[in-house]
């Protein structure tokens, strides 16, 4: 049985063709040499290890998490916080993360959504004004997930 040309199958069709087309491009990539800015970034990341952090960067982290925890606490009593609650309750995982303002302790992927929700729900996270986003809300709460689950 031939089955019908839609809006729905053209589009899943073309995002095939397109997923297809950029692994292609990919591969066939795979034998150039990178590009002057590539390689120096790279080296800059591969080096950093073993470079302290300058001051100043150190105390504007300590702001951020500490904000970004008073974010996530004050977010446990809003509605999209108490959401993010329930959620985590009742999604479940395994029982390894907390999720702030609360007593839920779920997986780590559950904990990481709910705590990134609740830093993000009263709008009082910390904000990038270059990128106009809340990287606080993100990486904090994905942090402490991971941390949680390194420490079983």
């Amino acid at each position: 049985m031939a089955s019908k040309m839609n809006r729905r199958r053209l589009l899943a069709s073309s995002g095939s063709i397109l997923g297809f087309a950029a692994f292609q491009r990919m591969l066939d990539a795979e034998g150039q040499q990178p590009g002057a800015l590539m390689s120096r970034l790279s080296s800059y990341m591969s080096a950093a290890a073993n470079r302290p952090l300058p001051a100043e960067v150190v105390e504007k982290t300590k702001h951020i998490v500490l904000d970004t925890f008073a974010a996530m606490i004050s977010g446990s009593e809003l509605p999209p916080g108490k959401f993010a609650i329930q959620f985590a309750r009742a999604y479940g995982g395994e029982k390894i993360a907390m999720v702030a303002g609360s007593n839920v302790v779920c997986g780590p992927i559950e904990a990481a959504l709910a705590n990134g929700m609740l830093a993000h729900s009263d709008e009082t996270d910390d904000t990038h004004p270059p990128s106009q986003s809340h990287p606080g809300a993100s990486v904090v709460p994905s942090a402490l997930a991971a941390g949680e689950k390194i420490r079983h």
